[in-house]
This record gives C-alpha cells, structure tokens and sequence, in this order.
C-alpha cells in the first residue's frame, strides 16, 4: 500500500464526508485505528461518518468515547444531540445542546436550535441570563483566569460531577503557573476519566517542570496515543502541544506515515433528512462495535464512555441565551481577543530554549 502523511490524510477523510462518501470515510478511519487504535481525531471522524450513515447507536457509542477523552468537545455533543433527536430521545438532545451552548456562549445557531428544542419538547424556556458556568467559561476565553477560577470552583462545589468544568479550571491554574493545584485537580480528573487528553499534558507538563521525569512518561505516552502529534503540529500555547515541547519529555516524530487503504469502497446512498441538515447548520470545525468484513474494521477502544445524564431536569443545565445580547461588552472584547490571537501567533517554543 502507499504510504501517506496521518495528517493529511485526515484531511482526505474531512473531504470525503463533505462530498457525501459516509460509507468510505467510515472504512479508511477504521483503517487508521487498526494501526493508530486510541487516536481520537480519527474516532471523530468515524463519528461523524456513522452519523451521517443514520446509525445512530454506533455513532452515539464513539461520540461517548470521544467525550470521555475530550469532555470539552462540542461538535461531539452536538453531534449526540443529533443522534438523540432522530431516535427522539428529546430530554438528552437537549441536555447534550445545553451543555454545548455553555461551552460556546457566541454561537447564536447553536442557542437557537437548543431554544427549537426545547419548544419542539415544550419545555418553558429559562430567563435570558447567563448561567454561572458559561460566565465561568467566557472568563476563561477572555484571559481571565483568576475570575474564571473564582467562578468555576464555586460551580464545583455544588456540581461536582461536571468534569468538562474542572478542566477548564484545571487549566486556568496551568495558565497562571499554579503548578500544585493544576496537577492535583488532574490527577482526580484522571481518576474519572484516564483518557483525557487536557488532563494528561497538564500533568506530564507540570510534572516535566518540577523534575518528575519519571513519572511524566505514562501520561506522556497516553497523550501520544491519543493525539498522534508530529514536531511540527504541536502547539506550545496549549498543553497538548507543550507537554511534548518541555524538557525530558519523550520524543515524537518528524512526521508520521501510514499506509493507504487502497480498497475500493461500495457506497450506499443515504437521504438526506431535516436531522441531517440541523447538524450541519452548526457549522462546527473539526474537528467488536459493528459487524465487519473489511480491514480496520471492528476496532476496539478501552476509551471509557462518558456518561450522559437521561433527564433535562439535571441540575448543571444551563440557563443560558444568546449572551451577544447580554455582555456586548465582554462580547467585543473577546472578538477583538481571537482577532489579535490571529494575526499574532504565538512563538514555537524549542526544547533548547527551555
């Protein structure tokens, strides 16, 4: 088989889908989990291609073991959401899209469909404030880490379920160099969750800085399993990309080649439906299960699966609206943030420098 660049070939598969080729891009990311059996970037994909295919408890399988390695993934709780509408399992549609729309307080389609929902449910809409999660979470965004801390510790304390919050505090103390309390808030993470990424290159990065060297490498090799970086692809302003950039970490390749998988592919047609179209509306970026009879397929994960509350009336629901209508302020003050973060990248961070 040719060889071909990981990365790039993500990006075929990312075509693939987006010209309707569900039946090949599922069989080509099984092919890269045979080799690459913990990598969650493909597991999104094949998410997203067994959505598309209308098999909704396969594609809700993945999505729970994506969350369970990345519980601040939105496109993956939307993508739940999607699965739970078209089995109408209203009450977890709407708790899925209310969990993203706290992690995404600027995305008016994505409050408006969750407002739909919830009519289409007849559930009473909550007051147009922000919930103290999504504060949390906007403070965080903005740079404002102290009072996103404050926030988020007192949420925890009554909410001390919602792991996708004590990453986000986990990784506000990781920002403002509390070494002890990042790496002890991911330790009981870990604890939950094994696999998450954030939590794992917050410990092995803090844990690198402090002289455990020793004790970095499992975390270290879990985050390398699970997100495949090369030299090149590792960003130093995050902790996934850091954890591989600080002194004594292990080392990762130049690039990473695979082998192409050359078979040809039958495709099935699917209809398109309103489920369908509602998903993709969105517009967020990327980025023995099933029976099987081609390589690659039938992988299996020991990712844990996150677990989904089955009521809307859970008690970390957020009662949320658009917030541009609410905070322009911090509104303006957050765009004008990821347009300087565009035009001013962070500089690479060599492990010479360090």
């Amino acid at each position: 088989m040719p060889q071909v660049d990981l990365h790039q070939y993500l990006a075929e598969i990312r075509e693939m889908l987006s010209q309707g080729r569900y039946t090949a891009a599922a069989a080509h990311c099984r092919h890269i989990l045979a080799a690459y059996p913990r990598h969650v970037d493909s597991y999104r994909l094949l998410a997203k291609a067994l959505l598309s295919q209308k098999k909704y408890d396969d594609a809700t399988d993945i999505y729970q073991r994506v969350l369970s390695a990345d519980p601040l993934d939105t496109g993956a709780r939307v993508g739940l959401a999607t699965a739970f509408k078209a089995q109408r399992k209203l009450p977890e549609a709407i708790q899925q899209l209310a969990l993203a729309c706290e992690l995404e307080p600027y995305n008016n389609s994505l409050h408006g469909r969750w407002e739909a929902l919830c009519r289409e449910a007849k559930q009473t809409l909550p007051p147009a404030t922000p919930s103290r999660a999504a504060l949390g979470v906007l403070n965080f965004k903005t740079g404002l880490y102290r009072q996103a801390i404050q926030e988020l510790t007192a949420i925890l304390q009554n909410q001390p379920e919602r792991v996708d919050l004590q990453l986000v505090l986990a990784e506000a103390y990781w920002r403002l160099d509390k070494k002890i309390e990042a790496a002890s808030l991911s330790e009981k993470i870990l604890a939950k969750l094994p696999h998450s990424i954030k939590a794992n290159a917050i410990l092995a990065e803090v844990w690198l800085r402090t002289g455990r060297v020793a004790g970095a490498r499992r975390p270290l090799q879990l985050l390398q399993g699970l997100t495949q970086p090369t030299q090149s692809s590792c960003d130093a302003d995050q902790p996934e990309g850091r954890a591989f950039l600080t002194k004594g970490s292990i080392p990762i390749a130049k690039q990473l080649q695979i082998a192409y998988f050359a078979k040809e592919v039958e495709e099935e047609a699917f209809r398109t439906t309103s489920d369908d179209e509602w998903s993709a509306d969105l517009a967020f970026e990327e980025e023995g299960l099933y029976e099987s009879s081609e390589e690659g397929e039938g992988v299996e994960v020991d990712f844990l699966p996150c677990s989904i509350p089955t009521t809307a009336a859970a008690p970390f629901l957020p009662l949320i609206r658009p917030m541009t209508r609410i905070a322009p302020r911090i509104g303006q003050a957050w765009r004008g943030m990821k347009a300087r973060r565009r035009r001013r990248p962070p500089p690479p961070i060599s492990i010479s420098s360090i």
